[in-house]
């Protein structure tokens, strides 16, 4: 049985005969679920050949994930509680993807009386801009088994905004490749709809793109353009939905 843990409705999701029983213990997968969305409660009651119950388990709650962005520096995670396990959680621990986690060993734990963590990050460590987060609770050993039983939450994904610079002079016949094509720089591009245009003094258009890794040559259908002051403008929409305009001016070198 499961129940959304905001709702009071349950509901029968599966029931298995004693003769098609595969595992000890037995393994449900329950595909129909949202653990993205919700936390969820489950249990399970055992029925015997005369439709009676005759023993009912405990109740989990499984937990949910949630994330946000309080400042550019800081991933804040807050999760549900776990519930129902014979003895008390006895840690809650933090896993995190990124350039240099791996995911296979927790970043911290917490104790089981907290449910949030902050994530005080380095955009260095950031691969594409994005940190997967998940938590995990883990079941202090005893009872009546000897369990030490694990419960992981869902995955979420929070990601930084793209720093973006411009310089304020290039040359197109420069040895220095980094130096002899004009775009913006920037460590990863985690937004979309990216537009990048370049004008010249009358307000002609002369260059524009959709691909963040091309610049602008210095030319102008196939003509090299003279040693003068250019405009740039960039448009792209963040990570988090909102519309951004960069402009500014360059010295094009010769």
């Amino acid at each position: 049985y499961r129940s959304a843990a905001v709702s009071s409705q349950i509901d029968l999701i599966s029931s298995i005969s004693y003769a098609d029983l595969i595992s000890n213990p037995i393994i449900y997968d329950d595909s129909e679920s949202q653990p993205q969305q919700n936390s969820y409660n489950y249990y399970t009651i055992v029925k015997d050949s005369c439709d009676i119950k005759t023993i009912e388990s405990n109740i989990l709650k499984t937990i949910y994930l949630s994330g946000e962005k309080p400042d550019t520096q800081t991933n804040l995670l807050q999760w549900t509680e776990f519930e129902g396990w014979e003895t008390e959680v006895e840690k809650y621990y933090i896993y995190r993807i990124s350039s240099n986690d791996d995911g296979l060993s927790p970043i911290d734990s917490v104790s089981a009386n907290t449910f949030s963590y902050e994530d005080i990050i380095d955009e260095s460590l950031a691969t594409n801009g994005k940190f997967s987060y998940w938590v995990e609770a883990k079941q202090t050993q005893g009872g009546t088994y000897n369990f030490q039983s694990l419960s992981r939450s869902n995955r979420i994904d929070l990601f930084l905004e793209s720093n973006i610079f411009f310089a304020n002079a290039f040359r197109p016949n420069s040895t220095i490749s980094t130096n002899n094509v004009f775009r913006p720089v920037f460590n990863f591009f985690s937004g979309s709809n990216y537009e990048f245009m370049i004008y010249n003094r009358w307000g002609q258009l002369i260059y524009e793109t959709s691909n963040v890794q091309d610049g602008w040559d210095g030319t102008y259908e196939g003509q090299k353009q003279s040693s003068a002051l250019y405009i740039y403008r960039l448009t792209y929409i963040n990570i988090y939905g909102k519309n951004i305009e960069l402009k500014g001016s360059f010295m094009l070198v010769d």
